[in-house]
């Protein structure tokens, strides 16, 4: 932690504390797409072409999706949420 104070803005790293998706990396953002028949499926965004959407999710493997076939497409939102110093966590 010494470290981390002397090379990182202690704002910076109150907000990563604080809200940790804030700043996450482009290819760190997971997409949450649904399809035209009404399927959903995610993963991180690996590239995307004039016709495909190719994905990878949590399992490692990698998937193509039709861009003429996606509904809507978003951002998952991250199981993390912000730290709360009124909870205490159970052991």
């Amino acid at each position: 932690m010494v470290s981390l104070g002397s090379s990182a803005q202690i704002d910076y790293i109150a907000e990563s504390l604080l809200a940790p998706n804030k700043k996450v990396e482009e290819n760190f953002n997971s997409l949450v797409v649904m399809t035209d028949d009404g399927k959903v499926r995610s993963g991180i965004k690996l590239s995307q072409t004039d016709t495909d959407l190719l994905l990878r999710d949590t399992e490692d493997n990698e998937f193509a999706i039709p861009l003429k076939k996606i509904e809507e497409q978003s951002n998952r939102a991250s199981l993390w949420t912000p730290l709360r110093a009124d909870v205490t966590l159970a052991p």
